[in-house]
């Protein structure tokens, strides 16, 4: 019984992010899940390789970056309404799955495979790309808003409904992506709220990697 509970409990809040992907990817993870495949990398997003990955084209830069501007415009929507919520975590709102475009790292996804995938070669060219790279810091300000962080000012803004609500796989990928796009700033003070939250030790092993590499 024990490790039914566990292993539910492990499971829960990748269920939660693939329900938006339909029926036939979350019956196939699912299944995946049940034999044993997931260990302690994000449940969100399974590593297929350990590869740097070439698998985007650089025309199809122009959707991510569309993709990105076009979600965070929803977000500044949804938090302008007091919904913060949708924006903490993966709920069942149509707007609150957007970490593959929000925080592109080179790693594919089970949710969306390669798609928004990038390599160092596309990093280079999103870094020189001023408008997007403004939506981008904008996208992770706006997430860490959400749990009560104000990475400008470096605030604890925390109050009924910006909180943090341990969402792990959503700051494991804010956090990778920051440190493909080297954002310095803005990761050093994310790392600070996790610490001053006290929180570190109870992110997943593979976050915690992320903060020590």
């Amino acid at each position: 019984m024990c490790n039914i509970v566990n292993y539910l409990r492990s499971s829960f809040q990748y269920i939660i992010s693939m329900f938006a992907d339909g029926c036939s990817s979350l019956c196939s993870a699912i299944s995946r899940a049940a034999t044993g495949v997931f260990s302690s990398y994000p449940l969100q997003d399974q590593v297929v390789s350990n590869r740097s990955y070439s698998l985007m084209p650089n025309n199809h830069l122009k959707d991510l970056v569309d993709t990105q501007k076009n979600h965070l415009a929803k977000l500044q929507t949804l938090a302008n309404a007091g919904q913060w919520q949708h924006i903490q975590t993966h709920t069942s709102h149509g707007h609150s799955g957007f970490d593959w475009w929000m925080f592109p790292i080179k790693r594919p996804s089970l949710g969306k495979g390669t798609r928004y995938t990038v390599n160092d070669e596309q990093i280079k060219t999103l870094k020189a790309n001023p408008e997007f790279m403004k939506s981008y810091r904008d996208g992770v300000i706006l997430v860490a808003k959400s749990w009560g962080w104000d990475l400008e000012k470096k605030n604890d803004i925390t109050n009924d409904k910006q909180k943090w609500v341990g969402y792990n796989v959503r700051l494991g990928k804010m956090i990778d992506s920051l440190r493909l796009f080297d954002q310095q700033d803005l990761l050093k003070n994310l790392v600070y709220f996790i610490d001053m939250k006290g929180i570190r030790m109870t992110l997943d092993p593979w976050i915690q990697n992320l903060l020590i590499e």
